[in-house]
């Protein structure tokens, strides 16, 4: 596991996120780090589910994260 901190990310990206689709800095940030890495992102929080994709982020549900390494339908 590699911890990540907000020193990692350009804040002006972050900050642009945040502002062009009105959330929270926060979440912006996990889109932003998900974009640097490439990376998918699991949630449910709704702002991350509808904004993600914009920026090419595919947002998978936690229930269907569960469900992959479950085997659950």
């Amino acid at each position: 596991m590699r911890v990540y901190s907000i020193g990692d990310l350009c804040v002006g990206d972050v900050m642009k996120i945040a502002i062009e689709n009105n959330i929270t800095f926060y979440d912006a940030s996990y889109i932003a780090l998900a974009r640097v890495l490439q990376a998918r992102l699991a949630s449910e929080d709704e702002d991350i589910l509808n904004v993600a994709p914009r920026y090419g982020i595919e947002v998978v549900r936690l229930r269907e994260l569960l469900n992959r390494f479950t085997g659950s339908r």
